[in-house]
Order: structure tokens, then C-alpha cells, then sequence
């Protein structure tokens, strides 16, 4: 092979995309499905168990003196039945916003960059006090964290997921529980040496090697240049908050259902109702359901 044709191949080989050698190269025992399978079980030790998404990236958007602003940070899975599931994430990370889109988190570029995984969430319910909202998203089916509610001890090793670099770009963080704090303006929080940066704010805090057993959420971090301490909403404060998502849930479908009961009492078959100088009229030629006509 010629000098020059060898550094061509070279120079090809680094400048191809990581996804496009994971998809191609079918035939290397420790190809596709190995690397796109690599997060599943990185934080739990067992190669090869099923694919546990109790994690999700959010992406926040909302309009502030003309301009679009993304907020970006993590949300756990607290409920899930057959039809919808519902999250758990920090008030001020999407307390604003107009938009609020989830993605299940992974440390693979190449599944967590996959926009058709994209899921419109809602607020159900929020907690200013404890920083904790509630998101419903209308698929179920998810695995869920389960609140640990025995008392956690100092020295206690936690691994906690966040996206601190580019969105969708999932890391995994470890430390240790390092001690609690009563803070006047927060209240009690656990504090830990696992790094956070903007980027995990939500982040459900789980015991290493246990990925279902949650002890809290991150609320934000020390504030000083160097790594600081994560500050974590202990799942304490939030039991209340996450016992009462069954009845939030009843109330929601009940309200849904008097909505439908409602815009059936208003449809007027065969007529349509139009306002014409201050006055409604009936329309006979007009389609036969209606919602409801406002009057200005």
C-alpha cells in the first residue's frame, strides 16, 4: 500500500462519526449491540440486564423579552401504569416554561441524540418549598425509583445522572453522602462531594449498585468556583408530594372527563351558532359540533 493512500485511510477512520462506526461494523463481537447497551447496566454492575429508564433528560423552553430560552436538566420516573407516567424534577427548572419536552437518559451519543424518543411532559403539581414539580407524560410502561425511607447515614456511596455539557449528552456522577445541612432559606438538604454542574438539576440521587432506590433530587451546588457540594432535596420532604400523584392523577381524569361531558352539551346538531351584530344565530348549513362560541 502506498504512503499516501495509507493516511487517507488513516485520516477517514478519525473523522468518521462514532455512531456510523457503531451501526457499520456488524460483524465485531463487540459491536452495535454492546456499545448501544453500555449505560443499561453501567451503574448497577450486571452486564447484560434489561434497559432500566427511570432517568429522562428535560429540555425547558420558554419566551423572556423576545428571546427563546432552553433550560436543560433531569427528571425521575415516580409513577408509571400502562397509559402515563409521571416525573419527578426541580420546580425552578421548569416552573416557567411553555414547553417542557423529556427523552428516557442515556450515556450513548447515539440513542440519547435521538429526537423521535421525545415526549411532551405537563406540570401536574408543584412544590416551591421542597423545589419539586411533578410532570405527566401520556405513556406508561417505564421503570420507577422507589423512595428509600429508612434514615440514610453519612459515608453512604450515590451515583446521580445529568447532562452538564452538551444537551442530551448524559454523564454519570458519583460521591457520597457528606453530611445534611439546615439551611434558613432551604430548609434541611443533603449535601455530597458528587460532582454537579447546570445540567443535573432534578437529578434523582441513587444508592450505588441500587438504581430504583431513590434518596433524592439535586437541587443546585455550593456557591464558589471551585467543585463544591451538591445540595440534594432529601426524598423525605417529598413523600407526601409523590403519595398524593394517585389522587392527582383521579382528579385529572375526572376534570378530563367533565371537559368531554361539557363539549358534548355544547355541540348542536345540524346547527352552528355565529354571532352576526351582537346577536347569535343558527347556521342550519354549518358543520353539526361546536365548541364553545366566546362572546367579545
Amino acid at each position: 500500500m502506498r504512503p499516501y493512500t495509507l493516511i487517507v485511510f488513516l485520516i477517514m477512520l478519525l473523522v468518521t462519526p462514532a455512531c456510523s462506526l457503531i451501526t457499520s461494523n456488524k460483524d465485531h463481537p463487540i459491536s452495535t449491540h454492546s456499545l448501544t447497551n453500555m449505560d443499561e447496566s453501567m451503574y448497577d454492575g450486571k452486564a447484560g440486564e434489561p434497559h432500566r429508564t427511570n432517568s429522562f433528560f428535560v429540555y425547558a423552553e420558554r419566551i423572556e423579552n423576545g428571546k427563546l430560552l432552553l433550560e436543560r436538566g433531569i427528571a425521575v420516573s415516580v409513577f408509571s401504569d400502562k397509559r402515563q407516567s409521571v416525573l419527578l424534577t426541580s420546580s425552578h427548572l421548569v416552573n416557567k416554561a411553555q414547553k417542557i419536552y423529556v427523552r428516557p437518559w442515556s450515556s450513548n451519543p447515539c440513542r440519547a441524540m435521538d429526537s423521535s424518543s421525545d415526549i411532551e411532559a405537563q406540570i401536574i403539581d408543584e412544590s416551591p418549598e421542597n423545589d419539586a414539580a411533578l410532570l405527566m407524560i401520556n405513556i406508561g410502561g417505564f421503570d420507577i425509583a422507589q423512595p428509600v425511607t429508612n434514615d440514610q447515614k453519612v459515608g453512604t456511596s450515590i451515583v446521580m445522572f445529568g447532562q452538564p455539557g452538551k444537551p442530551f449528552y448524559g454523564a454519570m456522577s458519583r460521591g457520597i453522602i457528606s453530611g445534611f445541612w439546615l439551611m434558613e432559606d432551604l430548609g434541611v438538604l443533603m449535601i455530597s462531594d458528587a460532582v454537579t454542574t447546570p445540567g443535573y438539576s432534578g437529578s434523582g440521587v441513587f444508592i450505588e449498585g441500587e438504581p430504583d432506590q431513590l434518596v433524592g433530587i439535586v437541587h443546585g451546588k455550593t456557591r464558589d468556583e471551585n467543585r463544591g457540594f451538591a445540595y440534594i432535596i432529601p426524598v423525605f420532604r417529598l413523600l407526601n408530594f409523590i403519595n398524593l400523584i394517585p389522587e392527582k392523577l383521579k382528579t385529572i381524569s375526572a376534570e378530563r372527563c367533565d371537559a368531554l361531558k361539557s363539549l358534548k352539551m355544547e355541540s348542536t346538531p345540524n346547527n352552528f351558532l355565529r354571532r352576526n351584530n351582537d346577536k347569535l344565530e343558527v347556521d342550519k348549513s354549518s358543520p353539526s359540533i361546536i365548541r364553545t362560541v366566546e362572546l367579545f
